[in-house]
């Protein structure tokens, strides 16, 4: 409809062109109500180009905010991966010195000679298992922590029938009531030597000897954050699991909004039971920051890029990177209808 006004505008100029033109005139005359609805297409004109304007802007905005949130991604992909590489080389390298000293012992003759080389070598084996011991010392304290909690949830010979393990309650508990305004929390990464304090205290199991929201002991919450995430990522089976990864990563890209909702709350139901309430927990603490994110500027796709690769895993490495953007999807996803999924689920008593 505009198109057809806009060529009948041009048309009726022209012909009033082409009649000034004919009599000689220098002055174009047009009536009231053709001026009129010229100045009518002028302003649909105008308000067509400030709401394509404001599209693009929005567009712009969005584009932004994801490209913040894969850098962050790549950057924790890039720290795990050059971790891994600086352990593998210092095993090697052990390995190697391990082989050389064994040579100079075949080597040694004589008794006193080889008891010398075997002190000698004792204490250069001690100086080179420290300093493999510090640069590992916090992955295994950690990993022995993850097994214990994961012993913990699924023995069914145990009293005490825990679904949401400690490590977890405390550390949302310390950031609820101290860090839901921090800003970049989750995001940044907390001090290595009270992230290691925290972790060998949880390790313990006497859980009621600290308080992760004593500010005095604890006066980093990014490193209590650190530690939860480094849990997760630790966990034998990521939360959202291995058997569901697949199921989760085709319904985060959906394009109907009421089928992807309807895909992953079903998703969400088939957890294991523990999986299920430590998930509830999360993301509805989660949730809380996101609401928050006017203040914390953690919204939730910023949320999801940090923990995306932290409750999800492939069984296949080669995975990872190609998932990545679903497991962000998913995760942005839970925080944004933590409430209305999981109240659901209460409302059901899932349990």
């Amino acid at each position: 409809m505009r198109s057809d006004t806009s060529e009948l505008v041009r048309l009726r100029l022209q012909e009033a062109l082409a009649d000034t033109n004919g009599r000689g005139s220098t002055h174009v005359k047009l009536d009231v109500e053709f001026v009129g609805a010229i100045m009518t297409l002028l302003e649909q004109r105008k308000e067509e180009y400030d709401d394509m304007k404001r599209r693009l802007d929005g567009m712009k905005r969005t584009s932004q905010q994801y490209m913040d949130g894969l850098t962050v991604a790549q950057t924790e992909y890039d720290r795990e991966l050059k971790a891994r590489r600086d352990a593998e080389a210092e095993v090697t390298r052990l390995r190697v010195l391990l082989s050389g000293q064994a040579v100079r012992l075949t080597a040694i003759s004589g008794e006193t000679r080889r008891q010398e080389a075997q002190k000698l070598h004792s204490q250069e084996l001690s100086q080179s298992l420290s300093s493999l011991e510090r640069d590992l010392a916090k992955l295994q304290v950690e990993r022995d922590m993850t097994l214990a909690e994961v012993e913990e949830l699924s023995a069914s010979k145990r009293t005490v029938n825990r679904l949401i393990p400690v490590i977890v309650e405390k550390c949302i508990d310390a950031v609820d009531v101290l860090a839901l305004d921090y800003e970049g929390i989750y995001r940044k990464t907390g001090g290595s030597g009270q992230s290691k304090t925290i972790t060998q205290l949880f390790e313990r199991g006497d859980y009621a000897s600290f308080d992760l929201r004593d500010n005095d002991r604890f006066n980093d919450i990014c490193s209590v954050t650190s530690v939860l995430k480094t849990y997760f990522r630790s966990l034998p089976d990521p939360l959202l699991t291995y058997a569901l990864h697949e199921q989760f990563i085709a319904a985060s890209t959906m394009k109907d909004p009421a089928m992807k909702s309807s895909a992953l709350t079903e998703l969400v139901a088939e957890l294991p039971r523990e999986h299920y309430h430590t998930t509830r927990a999360l993301m509805l603490h989660l949730h809380r920051i996101y609401e928050r994110s006017d203040r914390n500027l953690m919204h939730a796709r910023n949320l999801g890029v940090v923990f995306g690769p932290t409750l999800m895993r492939s069984r296949d490495p080669n995975a990872e990177f190609t998932d990545m953007a679903g497991k962000a999807l998913t995760v942005e996803w839970l925080v944004e209808n933590a409430p209305t999924v999981f109240e659901q689920f209460d409302a059901l008593d899932i349990s």
